[in-house]
């Protein structure tokens, strides 16, 4: 009994570390947010991968674009990912700053399920391509979005 007792706290323990560090990496993802001012994001990117804004307010109020082939909006989607921390120089991606940034953006929504929303959105990507790998998570999550919030386009 003792034993089991023994090997009941070590787990506590184990689990306390790794929420710990849980915590960490997404108070560090808030921190980094907290940083980025959406607009100069969006400037700069258009400066890169010039698209109109009324391509940019269809995919980010409909999850995707009107024009599927339009491989240069696609990298805008990778541009701002890229710049904001949501996906690295290898195309891996930051799932704590995935779920800050997906809340912030429009407007700190609260969505039910985010974690696994996000979780679920980023083990479905199988793109090499960065920009389309970048548009297929974000159109991902803003159709995952959508979805919770009781909006359907």
């Amino acid at each position: 009994m003792k034993a089991l007792l023994v090997a009941f706290v070590a787990a506590l323990g184990c689990l306390a570390l790794a929420v710990a560090a849980i915590s960490e990496s997404m108070a560090r993802a808030e921190e980094a947010a907290a940083k980025i001012e959406l607009s100069e994001l969006f400037e700069e990117c258009n400066e890169t991968f010039p698209i109109p804004k009324a391509t940019i307010n269809y995919f980010f109020s409909h999850g995707r674009l009107q024009n599927e082939n339009d491989y240069g909006s696609k990298c805008y989607i990778h541009c701002l990912t890229d710049r904001s921390g949501e996906i690295d120089s290898d195309g891996n991606f930051d799932a704590d700053m995935i779920k800050v940034m997906t809340r912030r953006f429009p407007n700190e929504t609260h969505i039910e399920g985010l974690n696994e929303m996000v979780d679920g959105c980023v083990a479905a990507r199988g793109e090499s391509d960065f920009c389309e790998r970048a548009y297929g998570l974000v159109s991902c999550l803003i159709k995952e979005k959508l979805a919770r919030l009781g909006h359907s386009h």
